[in-house]
């Protein structure tokens, strides 16, 4: 886990929603998919 897919998991949380956090972080939908799955994959949940 780094730094980023920390930032975009409170990014996440912040507005409990991947679209809102896409925009809001400026990075694409799909892309923030992949690292929140990455994170859960590391994390074993």
């Amino acid at each position: 886990m780094d730094i980023k897919q920390l930032r975009y998991f409170v990014g996440i949380a912040d507005v409990d929603s991947l679209m809102k956090a896409a925009q809001r972080l400026a990075v694409a939908h799909p892309a923030l998919s992949v690292h929140l799955a990455k994170m859960e994959a590391d994390l074993g949940v």
